[in-house]
């Protein structure tokens, strides 16, 4: 899919392998490339990358409990998991273009519905901006972000703000802080 910058192409493999998702967001596709668009924009790879690709796929919790298991060593299911195909410096992106010949494959992920459904409204917060949030967050991941410690988390929840704030979705760290 091409988008406002006539040079930069981002393409996102979507799998809705559980149906409950369509009843949550009706605009998945559109929903999950602005986003990221808007993600990889504040990231400012739209300047340095001409294309960008990922996967997401949209699974149920006794699925991504399976991968949590199997992967991370954690037998329950979670909200997200990011999967990045290879390590990359988050603070040296400016640097990816010459290097993968500005072309990036990332890596996937995999979002689970009742988890995700269920911390919206434990959060009190709505399903599409919950959703949203963790889709920035995952792609973060594959950016190479983490929040192993306060500096790192502290960066992350910035950008992380910063992306979702386009949208008119207030921080999702408002009640954490």
């Amino acid at each position: 899919m091409n988008n406002a910058d006539s040079n930069f192409s981002l393409n996102i493999d979507i799998n809705v392998d559980e149906p409950g998702w369509h009843t949550h967001l009706s605009n998945i596709t559109d929903l999950i490339y602005d986003i990221s668009y808007n993600t990889f924009n504040t990231l400012n790879c739209t300047k340095y990358l001409r294309n960008i690709e990922f996967s997401v796929t949209l699974i149920n919790n006794e699925e991504i409990q399976l991968l949590n298991n199997t992967y991370r060593h954690r037998d329950k299911a979670t909200n997200v998991l990011s999967f990045p195909v290879q390590d990359i410096d988050p603070e040296n992106i400016t640097n990816l273009a010459p290097h993968y010949l500005n072309f990036i494959l990332l890596g996937d992920i995999i979002m689970a519905l009742e988890v995700i459904n269920e911390e919206a409204i434990t959060q009190n917060k709505t399903f599409s901006s919950h959703f949203s949030h963790l889709l920035v967050h995952g792609i973060l991941h594959l950016m190479g972000y983490t929040h192993d410690n306060d500096q790192t988390a502290e960066k992350m929840e910035k950008l992380e703000i910063a992306v979702l704030s386009n949208f008119g979705i207030q921080s999702p760290y408002m009640c954490n802080k």
